[in-house]
């Protein structure tokens, strides 16, 4: 099983990337969290993402790799879902599925495109319907 996390993005400052970001990400989230991260201060996980774009839903463009999945891979069922705290996440099982034949390679695809084909990409669906054959 693959589990990915983030993939729903609910708006294309959370939903995309830049290599800009993506540095100023790692030199202010990542790297200060591990060095100064406070398990006993509740906000400690929180300070430093505030002004990166997308705040509070980070995600980047993960679901790119969801419409990879679906559209290369028919050794893996994928399917997509919300959990409790409307973060999305993408499970893959290897189970058959029927491929996005007619989609754009997914480096192609623009925030239009996904919202415009978010259901069919995602596969947007429940647990159960991931993990249990039909």
């Amino acid at each position: 099983m693959l589990i990915l996390d983030d993939t729903m993005p609910k708006s294309e400052a959370s939903g995309s990337i830049e290599e800009a970001s993506l540095v100023g990400f790692q030199k202010n989230v990542s790297y200060p969290l591990f060095k100064e991260y406070d398990p006993m201060d509740p906000e400690a996980s929180y300070k430093y993402f505030k002004d990166f774009p997308g705040y509070p839903e980070v995600n980047g463009d993960c679901w790119k790799s969801v419409a990879r999945l679906r559209t290369t891979r028919p050794d893996l069922k994928v399917g997509s879902f919300r959990l409790g705290d409307g973060r999305g996440c993408t499970l893959a099982v290897w189970e058959p599925q029927t491929l996005l034949e007619e989609f754009i390679e997914p480096d192609q695809m623009d925030w239009s495109y996904f919202k415009a084909n978010e259901n069919a990409i995602l596969n947007i669906t429940t647990l159960d319907n991931v993990l249990y054959k039909d």
